[in-house]
C-alpha cells in the first residue's frame, strides 16, 4: 500500500512539473480535411498568467499567404493531465472569398515522451446548428522545453503583422500620445532588447528605427506602462512603417498588462 502511494505521489508531481513548462511556443499538425482549408504551418503560443490558466496566440499560415492570428485562453488540469483551449477572437486575417472562419475548442491531453511535450485531442467548431466547420484531430509539439521565467506582467498581444524578412531592416516606429496628453509614459522593448526607456508620449511623434531579428519566427514589440497618466489605462498611438506597407494602431497597457505586437515573417 505505501509503494502504491508514494507512486501516485510521484505520478502528480510529475503532472505538476509539466504543468510548469507549457508555456512557450508549440508546432501544430492537423489531420487533412476536404471540407476546409488545410494550414501549411500552426503555431500556438502560451503565457501562463495564474496556476494552470493560460492566455496565447495561435497563428495558422495557408497558401497564398493566408494566414488567421487568433486570441485563446486555455485551462490545464493536473488531476487528468488535460489541457482545454478556446478560441476567443481573431487578431487578423486574410482569407479567400469562399473561405469560412470558424473559432473553435480544443480538448487536449498532455503527454511526456524522452524528448518533448505533446499535446494531442480534437478540435470543434464553437458555433451551434448543423451548418460548421467539422471536427478535426489536431497535435502540438513544444519546441522548446526550457521553463519560462516568472512573469511580472500578462502579454497582451493586440496586432500581428506578416511580412517578409526582406522587411525585416530598418522598420520606422513612430510614437505618440492617444488622445489627450494625460502624462503617460512607456517603456519599449523588442523581443529581449531595450530601445526606449521612461518615455514621456507627446502629440508630436517620438521616432525610432529597429532591425527584426531573422532568425527569429517571431519579433516582439512590447509596451510597457510606466505609469497610467492621469486617464488609465496608458494608451499609445503607434504608426509602424515597412518597405511596403504602414500599420497604425493604438497599444494599451496597463501597470499588469503589457501591450504587444508580433511580427511574423511569411517566407
Amino acid at each position: 500500500m505505501r509503494i502504491f502511494i508514494f507512486c501516485c505521489s510521484m505520478f502528480c508531481l510529475n503532472l505538476n512539473c509539466l504543468s510548469q513548462n507549457l508555456g512557450g511556443m508549440w508546432k501544430g499538425g492537423t489531420e487533412k480535411n476536404l471540407f476546409i482549408a488545410n494550414p501549411l504551418s500552426i503555431r500556438l503560443e502560451l503565457t501562463e498568467t495564474d496556476n494552470n490558466i493560460f492566455t496565447g496566440v495561435l497563428h495558422l499560415a495557408y497558401k497564398k499567404q493566408r494566414f488567421e492570428h487568433i486570441k485563446i485562453s486555455g485551462v490545464y488540469s493536473n488531476i487528468d493531465s488535460s489541457f482545454k483551449i478556446v478560441e476567443d477572437s481573431l487578431i487578423s486575417y486574410k482569407k479567400d472569398v469562399f473561405d469560412e472562419i470558424c473559432l473553435g475548442k480544443a480538448n487536449l491531453k498532455l503527454f511526456k515522451t524522452d524528448t518533448s511535450l505533446i499535446l494531442e485531442g480534437t478540435w470543434k467548431d464553437k458555433k451551434g446548428g448543423i451548418f460548421k466547420c467539422p471536427n478535426i484531430k489536431i497535435s502540438y509539439e513544444k519546441l522548446d522545453l526550457e521553463v519560462e521565467a516568472p512573469l511580472t506582467r500578462i502579454p497582451d498581444v493586440q496586432k500581428v503583422i506578416d511580412l517578409s524578412k526582406s522587411e525585416a531592416d530598418s522598420v520606422k516606429i513612430d510614437l505618440y500620445d492617444n488622445g489627450a496628453i494625460d502624462g503617460d509614459s512607456i517603456t519599449l522593448f523588442i523581443n529581449e532588447l531595450l530601445v526606449v526607456e521612461n518615455l514621456k508620449l507627446k502629440q508630436t511623434a517620438h521616432t525610432i528605427f529597429i532591425n527584426l531579428n531573422k532568425s527569429k519566427e517571431i519579433n516582439k514589440l512590447i509596451l510597457t506602462a510606466v505609469n497610467l497618466g492621469e486617464i488609465p489605462p496608458n494608451t499609445a498611438y503607434i504608426v509602424i512603417t515597412t518597405k511596403s506597407n504602414v500599420y497604425r494602431l493604438n497599444l494599451t497597457s496597463t501597470l499588469l498588462k503589457d501591450g504587444v505586437v508580433e511580427f511574423q515573417f511569411v517566407d
